[in-house]
Order: C-alpha cells, then sequence, then structure tokens
C-alpha cells in the first residue's frame, strides 16, 4: 500500500468567549499564547447533543491538565470545520500546528471572538 501525505488548511473564528470570560482572560494572556503565532493546548469537540446547536463544536485549552472552555466555532463556519475533523480523524500519524490571527473584545474589554488558522498533516494509506 503508498502512503500518501495529506495537509489540511481551514481558518475559523470562535465566538461566545464573553460568555466564558475567566477561562478567555487565562487563555488570551496565558503562556502559551502569543499574537500571530502558534497556540499550544488548543483543541476542538463536536457537541451533536447540544440543545441550542447540534452541529455545535467547542474550543477548549488545556493547562497544567486542566480543560477550559472558551467559545464555539462560529455556527456558519462548523459545516467546513467539521468536515475538516472528519479528514483529519482519518489520517494516521497526524499532527497539527493553530496560529491566533486576531481578536476582538466588547466594550467591557473582555475578549469576544478571536480568528485562528489550522495546519494539519497526515498519512492516508490508499
Amino acid at each position: 500500500m503508498a502512503e500518501n501525505t495529506v495537509e489540511l488548511l481551514i481558518t475559523g473564528t470562535v465566538v461566545g468567549c464573553q460568555f466564558r470570560k475567566e477561562n478567555a482572560e487565562k487563555f488570551i494572556n496565558g503562556p502559551h499564547h502569543h499574537h500571530s503565532k502558534q497556540l499550544e493546548n488548543v483543541w476542538f469537540r463536536p457537541e451533536p447533543d447540544n440543545p441550542h446547536d447540534p452541529s455545535a463544536i467547542a474550543v477548549y485549552y488545556t493547562e497544567r491538565g486542566k480543560e477550559y472552555h472558551i467559545g464555539y466555532i462560529k455556527a456558519n463556519e462548523t459545516s467546513k470545520f467539521q468536515q475538516f475533523l472528519d479528514v483529519y480523524d482519518s489520517l494516521e500519524d497526524t499532527h497539527h500546528y493553530i496560529w491566533f490571527l486576531e481578536f476582538g473584545k466588547d466594550d467591557d474589554g473582555a475578549l469576544k471572538w478571536f480568528e485562528f488558522k489550522v495546519q494539519a498533516y497526515g498519512k492516508e494509506i490508499e
């Protein structure tokens, strides 16, 4: 069987951070975050049982073994993001990089949203 390396690239927006102010502040000010640089310990969890939106994808980061929910993938981006996750999950020997691109704050100065880019690689076996 031949191995083929697959590269995936997607950009997205995380919203609802203002509803998780404490977690969002830890995220935006933490040592794992550097503007326009790679983020560490950020991951995505689909929530098919979410009562508000069964296609919701939650965004978390982990620090010192503890998970922090910081927001959701923007609703009009979940379909393309779920496709990305499905392909990524079907690959072997995967690795990925996530970069923080831009953010917005509400009138109180709390993180409201941020944009990111994910670049991922894996091997597909034919």
